[in-house]
């Protein structure tokens, strides 16, 4: 952290420690990433004797990379420890967010907007800690993003790294120390990927890409068909799964990618049917509904 904090404490000591305060920072860097205007009152609640104690930050908020972060997070330790957040950003800049990863190629330009809920009991590590996240994409320059960097060389070759795309979205779970991508998609006019699988906290691989070049030519009547018949919610029936991936199996390539982060290992992998999310992925965007599934404006307009 650099830059100039200030910090106000009013409370009573004794047995327990108890009060309330403010940090402010009008301007600095936290984690690399710049932070501007950030507010934190807090109270807290501790009791020396017994090694435990709690902070509670009822309302946050600062200007993060250009763009907004708000939210609320309780964090307990000692017996029964437990960690409780909920934030919303919106419209933070990618190329500032990357440079938080230190040492890893930077993200170019484009906009994440999004929430992230976090949780924990008994929390003695991160392995302890769960996370929701779900984010929409902007004009993200993502295949120079690491893995992504070298998905792109091949899914489309000649395609270069600063190519933005128009849409995305990021669904993620984090919980005993895997973080499940359940879904990353991005559209452009040249290319439609999405990524589903696993990632360790120790930043081992294991994740299945699926992207389609091109256009879809005479089979596009078919799959806007096969899309009004797509349930909302659900399971989707095995023959529709089966047509879609009949149709598209000239058009999209399937890669199953291994190794770490800093070194991943990529493996052509022919699929005889695509994944759920791939179906859904593929229709709404040969229907023109991608951007209505990708996250709307209720979810970082509030907080439940």
């Amino acid at each position: 952290m650099t830059g100039t904090a200030t910090l106000r404490l009013r409370g009573r000591l004794g047995d327990e420690w108890t009060g309330s305060g403010n940090l402010t920072l009008s301007r600095g860097t936290v984690a690399r990433v710049e932070v501007v205007d950030w507010s934190l009152p807090f109270e807290f609640r501790v009791v020396p004797r017994e090694r435990r104690g709690q902070i509670d930050v009822y309302q946050t908020s600062a200007q993060v990379a250009r763009g907004r972060v708000s939210g609320r997070v309780s964090l307990g330790w000692g017996v029964g420890s437990r960690l409780d957040g909920r934030f919303r950003f919106s419209r933070l800049e990618l190329r500032g967010l990357s440079r938080a990863a230190g040492g890893v190629n930077e993200v170019g330009g484009g906009l994440v907007s999004g929430r992230l809920d976090l949780g924990g009991s008994d929390v003695r590590s991160l392995a302890d800690v769960t996370a929701t996240l779900e984010a929409s994409l902007q004009r993200a320059q993502a295949l120079q993003a690491p893995v992504l960097q070298q998905v792109g060389r091949y899914v489309l070759p000649g395609l270069a790294p600063t190519t933005a795309f128009d849409a995305g979205d990021l669904r993620a779970r984090l919980a005993r120390g895997i973080v499940r991508v359940e879904r990353l998609r991005l559209v452009s006019p040249t290319l439609q990927l999405i990524m589903e699988g696993r990632v360790t906290l120790q930043g081992r691989l294991d994740l299945e890409v699926t992207a389609m070049t091109g256009n879809v030519g005479v089979n596009l009547p078919a799959l806007r068909l096969l899309g009004v018949r797509l349930p909302a919610t659900g399971a989707i029936p095995v023959p529709l799964i089966a047509r879609v991936s009949e149709l598209l199996s000239n058009r999209v390539i399937h890669l199953h990618v291994g190794g770490t982060v800093r070194s991943p290992v990529i493996q052509v992998d022919p699929v005889a049917l695509l994944s759920e999310e791939a179906v859904r992925f593929f229709l709404a965007w040969a229907t023109g509904g991608f951007s209505g599934a990708v996250i709307g404006p209720s979810l970082i307009e509030g907080l439940p």
